[in-house]
């Protein structure tokens, strides 16, 4: 969906979360966040969807800055920030649940209306 906002071939950049099991090099670049440092690759918006399928992707934006995706690791819910159609587009999205959140909105699992773990299950 945010290729529609994206040029075809736009270099991108992607952070995974570096307590994550994937193998990294060494020398690979990091950004340090305030959920942790963060490993850091680059390519283009085809190359999430084909090669990293989003599993694991923490932070991901395209060069121009016309949006920006971020799922922390502690919590339950992906974050997408963008231009007014970017974010309209992903709130009538058929395959998505999404809703606007505010700046004081509480993001714990307990406050999801609509996938709060039963009484059986510790968040």
């Amino acid at each position: 969906m945010l290729s529609r906002f994206t040029a075809a071939g736009t270099e991108c950049y992607f952070g995974f979360w570096e307590g994550k099991t994937y193998p990294v090099a060494s020398d690979a670049a990091r950004l340090s966040t305030p959920a942790g440092p963060m490993v850091m690759f680059s390519g283009t918006i085809e190359r999430a969807s084909d090669e990293y399928k989003l599993e694991g992707v923490n932070l991901w934006w395209p060069r121009g800055k016309q949006w920006f995706v971020n799922t922390n690791q502690d919590l339950t819910s992906t974050y997408v920030a963008g231009s007014r159609e970017c974010i309209d587009a992903v709130l009538t999205a058929d395959s998505l649940e999404a809703f606007v959140v505010t700046p004081t909105a509480d993001i714990s699992v307990l406050s999801d209306n609509i996938n709060r773990p039963s009484h059986n299950e510790r968040p």
